[in-house]
């Protein structure tokens, strides 16, 4: 989970069409795109909460806020994040802080 704190939970599923059934009971409600923004933004949010200064998840709780249409919210938290330490490579290689 360390390791997979810096892509703030987001993963790509891929599945047969045929499948989509099988895949929208296992997710239930976070098959919707708009139900994980949500769910990452509150995670976060106590994320920061417990650790104030962790880089990473001031970014997931930009991107979140950035899917969600909060543009400002975003480009704050990209701000702190940057602030706090994400590197270089990371605020060029991710190219949400640009979009807020």
């Amino acid at each position: 989970m360390d390791l997979w704190h810096f892509y703030n939970g987001e993963s790509l599923g891929a599945y047969p069409p045929a499948r989509e059934g099988d895949v929208r009971a296992v997710l239930g409600e976070d098959f919707r795109a708009a139900a994980n923004w949500r769910r990452l933004r509150n995670l976060e949010e106590q994320n920061i909460r417990a650790q104030p200064n962790d880089p990473y998840s001031w970014w997931g709780l930009g991107k979140a806020n950035l899917r969600l249409g909060n543009v400002q919210a975003a480009a704050t938290h990209f701000d702190r994040a940057v602030a706090l330490g994400v590197s270089m490579q990371d605020y060029l290689y991710r190219q949400e802080a640009f979009k807020a």
